[in-house]
C-alpha cells in the first residue's frame, strides 16, 4: 500500500512504520545494534541511555519489539522486568544482549519471557534476521 502524499508540504506520512526502541545506557553499544539493524525498511529506531526515558517511550508508542543492551546482565534483565511488570507488555517481544555469561540466570530469562537472548559480541546476521522475523510476523498478524 503506497502511503498518499501530502502536496502541501510535499511530505509522505510514515505509514507502515515500524517503531524499534533500543535503550542501553552506552553510545557506543547502541551505535553497534543501530550499525545492523538499520539495514532494514520501514523501521524507525529510537534510542535512550535513561530507563525512566526509555519506559515512557515504551508506553507511549508501543514498540513491536524492545532491544535492551544494559552495561552488565543485571541490568539488562532488571529493565526487562519492569517492561514485564505491566499487563499490556506482557508479550512485547523482548530482545536483550548480555555481556556477561548467562549460565546463572537462564531461570529468570525464562520468567521474564524474553524473546531472544544475545550475547557479546553480537552475531550481526542472528539480530538482524530474527528482528526481520518479528517484525515480518507482526506485520503479517495485521
Amino acid at each position: 500500500m503506497k502511503a498518499p502524499e501530502n502536496k502541501l508540504f510535499n511530505l509522505v506520512p510514515h505509514l507502515g512504520v515500524q517503531h524499534i526502541l533500543i535503550w542501553t545506557p552506552s553510545e557506543s553499544s547502541f551505535r553497534i545494534v543501530e550499525r545492523i539493524l538499520n539495514k532494514l525498511e520501514n523501521i524507525e529506531i529510537h534510542w535512550h541511555s535513561q530507563v525512566i526515558d526509555a519506559l515512557a517511550d515504551v508506553f507511549m508508542r508501543r514498540p513491536p519489539l524492545v532491544v535492551i543492551f544494559g552495561d552488565t546482565n543485571t541490568e539488562s534483565l532488571e529493565f526487562a522486568r519492569l517492561i514485564r511488570n505491566h499487563q499490556d507488555f506482557k508479550k512485547t517481544p523482548l530482545f536483550t544482549i548480555l555481556p556477561e555469561n548467562i549460565k546463572l540466570q537462564t531461570r529468570l530469562i525464562k520468567k521474564l519471557g524474553i524473546t531472544e537472548v544475545f550475547q557479546t559480541p553480537v552475531e550481526p546476521g542472528r539480530l538482524f534476521n530474527r528482528t526481520r522475523q518479528i517484525i515480518s510476523e507482526l506485520e503479517t498478524s495485521r
